[in-house]
């Protein structure tokens, strides 16, 4: 089974690799569910030169509408990240109805090649996940990170099994959200081929007192993929 751990920092990129991890999905903003990382930060993750960098593309928070000009953002974004060495994308386009919004992701699938693509958790608002996952592998993605369409993937792991049951050798099904130390092994015992969580901690710091308490603007809390967690967690799964 391989780990693939969601790092929105270079710290938690050095931790994941460090604690073993097969493979990184770099994004920025963890909190808001994960944007497209900076070029900056891209550039130093892909200069560690150790496992494969998946890049998410994903312009802003919020839903997975996205107009012309968003549409623009993400295929230049795509463009960059291929030009940069990422050796994959992690990408979700919906139309108004929840349904898959398909010249757009075939244009997705064109502008990566030949990197890989994987369809992120957009996939979980999708009506029927059984036709999109049909029209996911028919235009040539790779992976679909999902959580069975439920608030965490032990909840959703029977609609998971299902689609991993009915894909077989076609797509694979990565389990993401609320994998953790106490449920990965559901995950390893159903044969999934991979699974993706964070493994975040916050991240402790000594602060002098603000004399002007009234701004809460920076007041986001920081945390990073803890090592230890990790490695945990691997060493559950792969012994």
């Amino acid at each position: 089974m391989k780990v693939e751990i969601c790092a929105s920092s270079l710290l938690s990129v050095k931790n994941a690799i460090s604690a073993g991890a097969d493979r990184i999905e770099l994004c920025s903003a963890f909190q808001l569910g994960g944007i497209t990382p900076s070029i900056g930060l891209i550039k130093e993750a892909i200069k560690l030169d150790k496992i494969p960098i998946h890049c998410l593309i994903r312009p802003r928070e919020g839903d997975f509408f996205y107009d012309s000009n968003e549409i623009n953002i993400i295929s230049n974004d795509i463009i960059v990240a291929k030009e940069l060495g990422c050796k994959g994308v992690v990408v979700g386009c919906l139309n108004n109805d929840y349904s898959l919004d398909l010249k757009t992701l075939q244009n997705f699938i064109d502008l990566a090649y030949p990197m890989e693509i994987t369809f992120h958790r957009a996939f979980d608002l999708v009506k029927d996940p059984f036709e999109a996952m049909n029209k996911l592998i028919k235009l040539g993605f790779n992976r679909i990170l999902s959580s069975g369409q439920k608030n965490n993937a032990e909840l959703g792991i029977e609609l998971l099994k299902e689609l991993k049951n009915e894909s077989i050798g076609q797509i694979t099904i990565m389990p993401g959200e609320g994998i953790n130390i106490k449920n990965c092994l559901l995950f390893k015992n159903e044969k999934f081929e991979a699974i993706h969580f964070s493994a975040w901690k916050p991240l402790l710091r000594n602060y002098v007192l603000n004399e002007n308490e009234k701004i809460k603007t920076f007041d986001a809390e920081i945390g990073h993929s803890d090592r230890n967690i990790i490695e945990e967690i691997i060493l559950k799964i792969k012994k």
